[in-house]
């Protein structure tokens, strides 16, 4: 199965976004999967529920950290590559969606709970989500080849 659909398919099974998309990468890259799917935890419906970045972009973000981040201070050189991969990892998934913000991607405010249960009833977390989450690993899928 591809890393794309595994992700899609942890979040189909009541994983966050987040925790999706970095479970679903961690070990090949030395992160147990239940350190990542914590480390993941807060990072859902755009950053606690905030509508800020989607949490499939942040777990991406963290992936391409852990693959390629630096080790220490002085490491500038791979600090500078994972920017780079994490700005084009973004503009990725902005080209596809246009916009890599949950609330505008969703179109509801998850701070508000009336708004979340409008979502639910609309379907968005079976339907809209799941596309995000294994867009963005597919994304990630290209790029760590």
């Amino acid at each position: 199965m591809k890393k794309s659909e595994m992700a899609k398919q942890k979040f189909i099974d009541g994983a966050s976004c987040s925790q999706a998309v970095l479970w679903t990468f961690a070990e090949d890259y030395g992160l147990s999967k239940s350190k990542a799917f914590k480390l993941g935890s807060g990072f859902s419906g755009g950053m606690g529920r905030m509508g800020k970045t989607c949490g499939a972009v942040t777990g991406g973000a963290m992936v391409l950290g852990l693959v390629l981040g630096a080790e220490s201070l002085e490491d500038s050189e791979a600090k500078n590559n994972a920017i780079e991969k994490v700005k084009f990892f973004i503009q990725a998934f902005e080209s596809i969606f246009g916009t890599c913000e949950c609330k505008i991607l969703i179109g509801y405010d998850l701070c508000d709970e009336a708004e979340r249960r409008k979502a639910t009833a609309a379907n968005v977390f079976t339907e809209k989500c799941p596309v995000f989450v294994e867009n963005a690993a597919r994304i990630l899928e290209g790029m760590l080849e």
